[in-house]
């Protein structure tokens, strides 16, 4: 019995090994492709990119949030970029979001 449980124990780990490692691919993804819409100087489909990321319940890092920056920077879209910025205060703390280049 002491068996069976330490494979399922081993198995849960491995599944949530799992689902942090598709997450994290999702996120690469996502970031991914709004890197490559800014680099053909199209701004709005990789802040589409970003909402749908979002709308799939993939979690943006703090390197999305970069990007979605340089891409509001690319559409001279200050208010949006704002918005960005306090959302990523909110997320990481000040400090954290300024370290990155925010403040």
């Amino acid at each position: 019995t002491t068996t069976t449980t330490d494979t399922k124990t081993k198995t849960t780990n491995n599944n949530t090994t799992t689902s942090n490692s598709n997450k994290n691919s999702h996120i690469v993804a996502y970031t991914t492709l709004m890197t490559a819409c800014l680099q053909l100087q199209r701004w709005e489909d990789a802040e589409c990119v970003y909402h749908k990321m979002r709308a799939a319940g993939v979690e943006p890092n703090r390197y999305t949030h970069k990007v979605l920056l340089a891409a509001y920077r690319q559409g001279n879209q200050q208010y949006k970029a704002a918005a960005v910025v306090k959302e990523m205060r909110a997320k990481y703390g000040r400090d954290r979001a300024d370290k990155k280049g925010l403040g």
